[in-house]
């Protein structure tokens, strides 16, 4: 790992819980019971609610008028807020989601907690948030770290859905956006 001065900080499954959001609204349309802990891989949304459906239920979520209190955040809000403005005391950090077209919406959501960012970058899901060169990641996906530089680290947020990728070589496992914070602080001396 190298030098650190810029950090992207995910959305969904890392400061938001927008999946625990997805299955309310999904039990409550289609009469199932699934929590956030059935989402076992990855590409669970795809194999069992459709992608599709899954971009539209959660922008859907995002642009309701109440957002604030339907999509909850991970942990305390007040420690995620204190979390990023003691990162960015340090760094560049940046809020970066695989998420277009409710920009807004979760900016506004950011700022309703209080969590401050230096900028919000959406792109197109197709799209590797590895390629905005950033020198490390904290998120939630399985398989950003295989498209990270050698001097690039994900510090990855543990959720039910990138079980497998726990005990990646190129990733540091955390439970939380708050323990990746005191991690990075630590491992750049700054703890």
């Amino acid at each position: 790992m190298g030098d650190i001065e810029r950090v992207a900080v995910d959305v969904e499954g890392v400061l938001a819980a927008s999946h625990a959001r997805l299955c309310t609204v999904h039990n409550n349309r289609y009469d199932t019971t699934y929590t956030e802990t059935d989402i076992g891989h990855w590409d669970w949304v795809v194999d069992e609610i459709g992608f599709e459906e899954f971009m539209a239920i959660t922008d859907e979520a995002w642009r309701e008028e109440d957002c604030g209190a339907s999509i909850e955040a991970y942990g305390d809000v007040a420690m995620l807020a204190n979390a990023l403005d003691r990162l960015r005391e340090r760094f560049t950090v940046d809020v970066v989601t695989a998420r277009t077209g409710v920009d807004d919406a979760i900016q506004a959501w950011l700022a309703e907690r209080d969590i401050e960012y230096n900028t919000f970058h959406s792109l197109p899901h197709t799209e590797t948030k590895a390629a905005l060169g950033y020198d490390a990641y904290i998120d939630d996906k399985p398989g950003l770290a295989d498209r990270l530089a050698a001097d690039q680290c994900q510090y990855l947020v543990k959720q039910p859905w990138n079980r497998a990728a726990w005990r990646h070589r190129w990733t540091i496992a955390v439970a939380s956006v708050v323990e990746a914070v005191d991690r990075l602080l630590a491992n750049t001396g700054e703890l």
